[in-house]
């Protein structure tokens, strides 16, 4: 679905990526794990087109996308989320959502803006899809509420609602979890395995460990800059080069609960 291919990316002196090479499977959920500074952010913003690689090619279903513009980037079936939630204060919840269909519509904008012909047919479509999209995750009932009045987790689930509007075939998600209470953090887990029950596939980058090696079909290890693992679960956990470079502590405290 996704492959990453010897990318490198430099800042100044600085080698954020350094010929990282990995591939995503279709209708898996791939993480992204390091330590701060490892290029986690980096390689997000070079495989969503807002950082472009100094060298190094990014394919999708098989389509060199390397050099295609950011807003074209979700015509190709790509969405993504940030670390820090970026939703409309001033629309409610389903309003947030729709604005994520601006890569499907087909009537003029104009039109759905006056409301007429083709336009007022879109926005019927629309809005009937969001709500089938925020059923599916959960906020169906909250759909007409404003999106301030949601709890933090369920604002995630918002912007992932937003997200999946696009129809992608391949959803970017940084760090989901960031901020979530443990039962926050199981909801979203049930969530995103729905998800990928449902054939989309998922990238994500998260510190929550646990959260990572439970969810994961398969883990890439970023440290400066270079993939330093890339394989299942189990597997990157009892590596010991991830244990030396950035796990420590907390892969034995991982072994035990295992």
């Amino acid at each position: 679905m996704l492959e990453v291919k010897n990318i490198s990316v430099r800042f100044g002196g600085l080698m954020a990526l350094n010929d990282a090479s990995f591939q995503v499977g279709r209708g898996t959920v791939h993480a992204l794990i390091g330590p701060n500074g490892a290029g986690k952010t980096t390689m997000f913003n070079v495989i969503s087109g807002v950082q472009r690689p100094d060298a190094g090619r990014i394919l999708v279903g098989g389509a060199d996308i390397t050099k295609l513009p950011l807003h074209r980037r979700a015509s190709c079936g790509m969405a993504r989320t940030f670390q820090n939630i970026r939703l409309f204060s001033g629309m409610n919840v389903i309003e947030n959502v729709m604005c994520g269909m601006h890569p499907t519509l087909f009537a003029n904008p104009v039109l759905s803006i006056l409301g007429i012909g083709k336009g007022r047919a879109e926005e019927r479509r629309c809005h009937g899809r969001c709500l089938e999209i925020l059923a599916l995750v959960g906020l169906a009932d909250v759909a007409y509420s404003p999106v301030t009045a949601l709890s933090y987790g369920h604002q995630r689930r918002v912007e992932i609602a937003r997200a999946l509007a696009s129809d992608p075939a391949l959803l970017l998600l940084d760090e989901p979890a960031a901020g979530m209470n443990p039962s926050e953090t199981r909801d979203l887990a049930r969530l995103l395995v729905t998800l990928r029950q449902g054939g989309l596939t998922l990238v994500v980058v998260e510190h929550d460990l646990h959260f990572v090696m439970k969810l994961s079909d398969k883990i890439t290890v970023l440290n400066f800059g270079r993939v330093l693992a890339d394989g299942a679960p189990l597997a990157v956990r009892n590596d010991p080069r991830v244990i030396d470079a950035y796990l420590g502590s907390s892969a034995a405290s991982m072994k035990e609960s295992a």
